[in-house]
């Protein structure tokens, strides 16, 4: 049995909705592949605008951005708003999956 046998990650990305994010994607398809349980918290984005979603064994969660900012206090409430939404997250995915690893 592998040692990654029922570990569970959890990845946050922060710029692009998953699978749409090839990188972030094929990490959690090769974490998957090793016997993980792969959970991954992103932003919503054009046509990936579903809260929660399983692909390939994967569970997406996704939050909605609140706006496009376009100066400094933009960018902090942006990031503050999106940091607030990925807390809250991945606090339920902690009650309700778990998870032993978190990349971000």
């Amino acid at each position: 049995m592998p040692a990654s046998r029922g570990k569970r990650v959890l990845i946050i990305v922060e710029n692009l909705p998953c699978p749409f994010d090839r990188r972030v994607w094929q990490q959690a398809l090769a974490l998957k592949a090793a016997a993980f349980e792969v959970s991954i918290i992103c932003p919503k984005g054009r046509g990936f605008d579903k809260s929660y979603e399983e692909l390939e064994g994967v569970h997406i969660y996704r939050h909605p951005l609140p706006f496009e900012a376009s100066s400094a206090r933009g960018y902090a409430l942006e990031y503050s708003a999106s940091l607030l939404m990925e807390f809250w997250l991945a606090t339920k995915i902690a009650l309700t999956r778990g998870f032993d690893v978190i990349q971000a």
